[in-house]
């Protein structure tokens, strides 16, 4: 059975993704803090990035969507 951190691996293989994407497309239920606190245990392999997020009008909403992407010598 794959580790939660090779799940969240696979999920963010090819480009970055938020958490609620990775929540979606791999059925891991951990909060933002909990993907956070993984991914920052494992820093050599994962980074944290943040998504824009805007509201109706259009304006950015800050701090935007937390998620991670693998490092890029994890990527080859």
């Amino acid at each position: 059975m794959a580790s939660t951190l090779d799940i969240m691996a696979a999920a963010v293989k090819h480009k970055p993704h938020s958490f609620q994407f990775i929540r979606k497309a791999t059925g891991l239920t951990m909060t933002d803090e909990e993907f956070t606190v993984m991914a920052q245990s494992d820093s050599s392999r994962f980074k944290l990035v943040r998504f824009v997020k805007r509201d109706d009008e259009g304006s950015r909403i800050r701090p935007g969507h937390p998620g991670v992407g693998l490092r890029k010598s994890r990527n080859a």
